[in-house]
């Protein structure tokens, strides 16, 4: 798509069936915390912010969002981005890793990167079934090239770190990277992870590759088991989009059980994946305020994370059903929002709701984290808040 500046654009369209907007909203909805009518808002929830997000961010890269619609038909909503990066240069890619052999322990074949890494990069790529295969073949005598460099990407669920740590033993220069939605990886050994191989553009995942092998060799280790495994936390190391480097939680929460009430789907999933990767295994989720009442009748919590915004019912409703229903139980659960409305006046509602603290969108690692360090050693009577 060219413009008249004659510059390139990538053009993106989405286009729905469904109710339409009337064209008076058309500006409206791009406004924080507003839809185009209360009836959305009250039937299928939401905060009144995705359309609003979404344009900053394409302002902010140089395009433009337009929306058209036929009320009762169908709405679409185009973004025009500039798009003027020159093509991958496989040659320099391949070259910069050109010493290196990956190793990928994989237990999914649907996530098979190495043909098209082999294929298109000229990489050198081994597959294996487990880590096991990796401390066998540390064994067998010249398997393993000293003038190389070793890149372990090894799925979570495969992760065994004692036959890790005997192939590092063997191959000194070697980097560790894990993968899988679970995030169970514990210990201090990966470098990085990426929750999933799938789809991934391969040179984004080869950019990644060389940014953590490059951190791994400037990076002075702070132990033996450090050195040989590259595991000295985050630094230097590029984030291509689904690559998430982060540091592991000093404190473990496996002893908590949490139930979630958020509406949106990736909101979902994301709380899921944090609270898993601070040790949180005992994890409900329900999609309306009314459920949550429901179901912390039925089950017994320690924190109940609920969204504002929910159709049926919306968050302060429920929350206030819940601190009025358990005010005479010794170990009630505590309710803590998880909003995007984070005014000033907002500590106030929560307060009066019967909330013990709210944590402000978008959320992250480090807010969740710090905030159950605060959860689990401050006074139950005191307002946390994370933002």
């Amino acid at each position: 798509l060219n413009h008249k500046e004659a510059k390139t654009y990538l053009r993106f369209v989405v286009k729905d069936y469904g109710k339409g907007i009337e064209n008076t909203d058309f500006k409206k909805i791009f406004q924080p915390f507003r839809q185009a009518s209360g009836e959305t808002e009250k039937l299928y929830g939401g905060t009144g912010l995705g359309l609003a997000i979404t344009s900053k961010l394409v302002e902010r890269l140089g395009g433009r969002i337009s929306v058209d619609s036929i009320l009762g038909q169908w709405s679409e909503f185009t973004v025009d981005l500039p798009f003027d990066r020159a093509p991958v240069d496989s040659k320099a890619l391949s070259t910069m890793l050109s010493d290196s052999r990956i190793m990928i322990v994989n237990k999914d074949q649907d996530q098979r990167l190495s043909d098209n890494l082999v294929n298109t990069f000229k990489l050198n790529v081994v597959e294996f079934e487990s880590c096991a295969e990796l401390r066998l073949l540390s064994k067998v005598k010249g398997a393993i090239d000293d003038t190389r460099s070793y890149i372990c990407l090894v799925h979570e669920d495969l992760y065994v770190q004692s036959d890790l740590m005997c192939f590092a033993e063997a191959a000194s220069r070697t980097t560790l990277l894990t993968f899988g939605p679970k995030y169970m990886v514990k210990d201090n050994s990966s470098r990085g992870h990426y929750r999933s191989l799938a789809h991934m553009l391969p040179s984004a995942f080869l950019d990644s590759l060389i940014e953590a092998k490059a951190a791994a060799r400037v990076t002075p280790a702070s132990s033996t088991e450090s050195n040989q495994l590259s595991a000295s936390g985050s630094a230097g190391i590029a984030n291509p989009g689904n690559l998430i480097v982060a540091p592991l939680p000093a404190r473990d929460h496996g002893n908590l059980k949490v139930l979630v009430a958020e509406d949106n789907l990736i909101n979902q999933k994301v709380l899921r994946n944090m609270l898993r990767r601070v040790g949180i295994v005992k994890i409900d989720i329900v999609d309306n305020g009314k459920k949550a009442v429901d179901k912390s009748a039925l089950e017994d919590y320690d924190l109940i994370l609920m969204d504002m915004q929910m159709p049926v019912m919306d968050g302060v409703e429920a929350t206030k059903l819940i601190v009025h229903r358990d005010k005479e139980r010794a170990n009630a659960a505590k309710v803590v929002f998880v909003t995007a409305n984070a005014m000033e006046s907002f500590e106030k509602q929560a307060r009066d709701a019967g909330a013990y603290g709210y944590i402000a969108k978008p959320f992250n690692m480090k807010k969740i984290e710090g905030f159950l360090n605060s959860f689990e050693t401050t006074s139950k009577e005191s307002f946390v808040v994370a933002s």
